[in-house]
């Protein structure tokens, strides 16, 4: 069910990217049986970086991350569900191979939800179809939800 102008009004962004990783994970292997290319991907052994660049280590595992990409108007773009479909539409065409590198990893839809109005009841809700998509990739969800200032205080 889509979100309405009331329930947006109080949305601010709403990112969905989906991240497979694992001590074995090739993230151009992924990329070879989807093929999408990663938004981010790194390797076993590739350098950890900071923002300012200098090396922090090196990663214990592979990682290949997709960011959602919604069409259509401001509401599709503040509403969760058209975000985790646009990513279920790419990603459970391969739901076998995607699932087999989720069990010797981990698969996680991450999710950025950022609100001006944060109480019972308002936060982002999946819808059952979303929900049963994440499943079948043995996929788990994390939030990352954001309390933002409208201005109206």
């Amino acid at each position: 069910m889509p979100i309405g102008p009331d329930h947006a009004a109080h949305i601010g962004r709403v990112r969905v990217a989906y991240v497979l990783s694992g001590p074995d994970l090739d993230p151009d292997a992924v990329t070879r049986a989807t093929g999408v290319r990663a938004d981010y991907a790194h390797h076993v052994g590739d350098e950890k970086r900071n923002v300012g660049g200098c090396v922090l280590g090196f990663h214990a595992d592979g990682a290949w991350r997709i960011e959602s990409r919604v069409e259509g108007d401001a509401l599709s773009h503040k509403d969760i569900d058209a975000h985790v479909r646009a990513l279920l539409d790419l990603l459970l065409p391969h739901v076998s191979k995607l699932r087999e590198w989720a069990k010797r990893g981990e698969a996680v839809f991450d999710v950025l939800w950022e609100s001006s109005y944060l109480r019972a009841g308002t936060g982002p809700v999946l819808a059952p179809e979303c929900v049963q998509g994440i499943a079948a990739l043995g996929a788990a969800v994390a939030f990352d939800i954001v309390a933002i200032d409208d201005g109206s205080h």
